[in-house]
């Protein structure tokens, strides 16, 4: 249990902010674009904690493999050669999932035409990224495996609470002069550790 919980506080994706109560939520856009990275295959994106769960993820996304959006996640990082874990992960907070669709957040969207997050991809590969990951959110019919594995996610959040809890951060105020505090923390149980 507590290699589970050490392998999912790696793969977090942690924002610090400065209000409010910490929030800890298996979020459908971190997973999705972690599967979607698993499948191209590259190994930094492969892995095989949690079992059961990375096992259930093989088993419905693997016929998905050769989908369009692989191919492309594929030729991207081929091509741009500066992809790593926190490209993904940046690229998953840049998405919106909506009722009519992924989207990108309006705040990000010259972000992939610049090198701020190291895409530096043009419109017309941001165009064709969010065609194909909305074709593969469909056709996967990734938001009812989302769906199937929510009591999973809440025990996985309320794992994580309790650990977070642990956490002494009276020192930071001695420290630096003010109380820390973390406003999110995505938990990301498809991006395991090898």
């Amino acid at each position: 249990m507590f290699k589970k919980l050490l392998c999912l506080s790696i793969s977090l994706c942690i924002i610090v902010c400065s209000l409010g109560k910490t929030r800890i939520v298996v979020d459908e856009r971190f997973e999705l674009i972690s599967v979607a990275f698993r499948l191209t295959g590259e190994p930094a994106f492969v892995h095989d904690v949690p079992n059961q769960y990375i096992n259930e993820i093989d088993t419905w996304f693997s016929k998905y493999r050769n989908h369009p959006l692989i191919t492309f996640l594929n030729k991207q990082m081929d091509v741009k050669k500066n992809v790593a874990m926190s490209y993904s992960a940046v690229l998953a907070s840049d998405i919106e999932i909506t009722s009519k669709g992924i989207i990108l957040d309006q705040n990000t969207e010259t972000d992939f035409e610049s090198n701020s997050y190291g895409y530096n991809w043009t419109a017309e590969e941001r165009d064709r990224f969010l065609f194909l990951i909305n074709s593969f959110y469909k056709k996967s019919r990734f938001h009812d495996f989302f769906a199937a594995h929510s009591t999973y996610y809440k025990t996985m959040e309320s794992q994580m609470s309790g650990l977070i809890n642990l956490i002494d951060t009276n020192w930071f105020n001695n420290f630096f002069g003010s109380s820390y505090q973390l406003d999110y923390v995505w938990i990301v149980p498809s991006g395991g550790v090898n």
